[in-house]
């Protein structure tokens, strides 16, 4: 299978006039979730904490989370096939009921999805092969942020609707509740969310088809030698891919394919930024980059450039599209571009074999230059000049053999 290859530098110097820091702010104590689109910006913000159960609304999904943002802890009952109203003592909850936390690798593993008990087991249900409903066996314990204890059981999910119940320890107050994307809360949104504390369901998230990444506080599954930390940082919608890049110096060049490419949603994660205990500080790890392909196609290039941490949740970024959906991203042969940062007058190492063509394409996808030429199968190098043409800021150089295998190198050009 022929491969994406785009051979890219990193957020240099020269790329500043194009690529500015934007502050995203997730306000003082990382109090707001912001969904966000390389192409547009900001598409969505909502509170982090006016909400405690999430439920994926994917037609087989059974995700069901925990809002991690928020002090509320949630334990697995270690009795199986029990009810809302059974009689549980919870004396010995805290040294040996299971914790369980939301997962940071799939939308579709909630705390209430962890520790399956048997091929067909989901966590907190069956599933049924034959009718392909999903039904209850499991319940949780939830103490929620005001340190309120409540009983949780989720009956079942059957043709898109869950159903689940809330109680008291002692059994009051129960309620029972149903949610489904057909109810004008999801809008088409990895999550419906509900809140337990005002017994409500929000529809706090845009579109799905309008965000790429979502800055948040999460659950890490593993941070450094401890797990289940909450972090601050950036997950992906489930139709985003990306790749961390670690370079040895923030100025090197760098280059990808999209086999590199993971649509593991912690991709991007936290760790581009780290605490200084000794001035408890935060600094930024200015030799990672990211390059993340959105759901429309595009390739864009990501790095982090300030973080303030909790005084005023701001996180700064920089962002560079590298490459838009209609270029033609089928791999070709060795390509090579020096000087680059150039003023136009560049020299081209490539070994492809016969005929090929090269095309300059600007940001927009428009070819603006185009010629053919010959290759000799072994590496040659061409001198190719652009400095009559005016040209400023980054544009793609691209050689297309006769098979119609394309390869693609970022060039710079600056007055």
């Amino acid at each position: 299978m022929k491969k994406v290859i785009l051979s890219v530098f990193s957020l240099t110097v020269f790329a500043l006039s194009i690529a500015q820091e934007e502050i995203i702010s997730m306000g003082a104590g990382y109090g707001n979730h912001i969904w966000y689109s390389f192409n547009d910006g900001q598409t969505g913000i909502s509170a982090n904490d006016n909400w405690e159960l999430a439920f994926e609304m994917k037609n087989f999904g059974v995700g069901v989370h925990a809002n991690r943002a928020v002090d509320m802890e949630v334990w697995k009952c270690p009795e199986t096939d029990v009810e809302i109203d059974t009689q549980i003592d919870t004396n010995g909850m805290y040294a040996s009921w299971p914790k369980v936390f939301n997962d940071d690798e799939s939308w579709g593993v909630g705390a209430f999805n962890q520790l399956p008990t048997g091929t067909f087991n989901y966590g907190w249900g069956n599933y049924n092969v034959v009718n392909h409903q999903v039904l209850g066996t499991t319940l949780y314990v939830i103490k929620l942020p005001n340190g309120t204890f409540k009983k949780f059981f989720i009956e079942s999910k059957i043709m898109g609707v869950y159903t689940f119940q809330l109680a008291n320890l002692d059994n009051t107050d129960l309620i029972e509740r149903t949610i489904s994307n057909t109810q004008g809360l999801a809008d088409n949104s990895l999550m419906a969310y509900y809140s337990i504390t005002n017994d409500g369901f929000l529809n706090r998230e845009p579109n799905q088809t309008t965000w790429d990444i979502l800055f948040t506080q999460y659950n890490a599954v593993t941070f450094g030698n401890a797990q289940n930390q909450r972090v601050v940082g950036v997950l992906m919608n489930e139709n985003t891919q990306a790749v961390k890049i670690s370079l040895n110096n923030s100025t090197d060049n760098y280059s990808y394919s999209d086999d590199d490419l993971s649509a593991t949603i912690n991709t991007i994660g936290y760790d581009w930024k780290e605490l200084n205990y000794q001035t408890f500080q935060w600094f930024i790890h200015d030799t990672l980059v990211y390059v993340v392909k959105t759901q429309s196609g595009d390739y864009w290039e990501l790095a982090f450039t300030s973080f303030s941490g909790q005084s005023t949740g701001n996180i700064g970024i920089r962002k560079l599209k590298l490459q838009s959906a209609g270029l033609d991203t089928e791999t070709a042969s060795f390509l090579q571009i020096y000087p680059n940062p150039s003023k136009g007058q560049i020299q081209v190492v490539t070994d492809i074999q016969g005929s090929f063509e090269m095309r300059l394409v600007d940001m927009s996808g428009r070819t603006i230059w185009n010629n053919t030429n010959q290759g000799s199968g072994t590496l040659q190098t061409m001198s190719l000049d652009f400095s009559h043409m005016n040209l400023d800021g980054v544009y793609f150089l691209q050689i297309i053999d006769n098979n119609g295998n394309t390869r693609i190198e970022k060039l710079m050009i600056v007055k």
